[in-house]
């Protein structure tokens, strides 16, 4: 065997190795690859809820369990009394889940300061711009890196910032529509 491939027989191991002693020591390092644990909800009964009675004293009765005082009969020569009769509640309507219209992706402008091959070069065309107080991001499109500024509601403004950064800083800028992605 060549020492290529015994040194990558020995790396193999080790990174072997390396997992088993995390996941068997450290399991909150490698959660995914630990076994599930259910989640245990602690959910008291109404026994516990309750107070205890005390040995010696009698329960108190519940409402609804509290004797109703007998009618009276009707005397005779008295005027007769009408029952009174209570109304029965109605039962609470159904609730009506409120439906949420699905989420729709989020259309903006943004200005496009320039595309870069690297990250520094883009990083340090994001720094000029923020120096000059504008929000700016950079994103990764077909193999290069965009500096992007804003994003701005409507377009008016997008081209107000255009106009005030092309003046400052002398800066040919792009104005694009940035599409945020709805999450799933």
């Amino acid at each position: 065997m060549t020492n290529r491939g015994l040194v990558g027989i020995l790396l193999v191991a080790a990174i072997i190795i390396l997992f088993l002693v995390l996941y068997l020591f450290y399991p909150r390092v490698l959660p995914f690859l630990g076994p599930e644990k259910p989640k245990e909800l602690a959910v008291k009964s109404q026994a516990t809820l309750e107070p205890k009675e005390k040995p010696g004293e009698k329960p108190a009765p519940s409402p609804q369990e509290q004797p109703q005082p007998a009618p009276t009969p009707p005397q005779p020569g008295a005027p007769a009394e009408k029952p009174v009769t209570k109304p029965e509640p109605t039962p609470p309507a159904p609730a009506k889940e409120a439906e949420l219209a699905p989420l729709q992706p989020k259309e903006e402008y943004g200005l496009l300061a320039g595309s870069y091959r690297n990250y520094a070069g883009a990083s340090k065309m994001m720094e000029k711009l923020k120096k000059q107080g504008q929000e700016t991001f950079i994103r990764r499109h077909r193999g290069k890196y965009q500096v992007w500024v804003g994003p701005f509601p409507t377009r008016k403004e997008a081209e107000e910032a255009a106009k005030s950064l092309k003046t400052k800083s002398k800066i040919s800028l792009k104005i694009e529509k940035i599409v945020t992605p709805v999450p799933k």
